[in-house]
């Protein structure tokens, strides 16, 4: 079976069509890709030491070790690893992940700034 110019014009044109289609449903339903990356660094210095068995959140340990250091008022660090993709015009989201944590299709959900 040969493929005729003709029909590989057609080809082009449906395609063409589709991709027009799926860029303007993108645009009204306003795809919101959400990609956050922080970290709140430790002083110079200090060592990082996990909180929990949970990523991402550690205390700030100073070179001398933790021996006599006030607990209430040293200094603590954080990541976030915040990755999301929503509907904004719908209010509608597809998933997110963040820490470790999923969360998937949800409505009545307004998508981060």
């Amino acid at each position: 079976m040969r493929v005729t110019g003709q029909q590989r014009g057609r080809l082009w044109v449906r395609l063409v069509l589709i991709a027009a289609f799926l860029a303007v449903t993108a645009y009204v339903v306003g795809v919101k890709p959400v990609f956050i990356w922080t970290e709140v660094a430790c002083p110079a210095g200090h060592v990082e030491r996990a909180v929990t068995i949970q990523d991402g959140i550690y205390w700030c340990v100073p070179p001398g070790g933790s021996t006599g250091l006030d607990l209430e008022n040293r200094p603590m660090g954080g990541r976030q690893r915040w990755i999301g993709l929503y509907l904004a015009n719908l209010q509608v989201r597809l998933f997110e992940y963040d820490n470790g944590s999923y969360r998937w299709l949800a409505r009545d959900v307004a998508p981060p700034p």
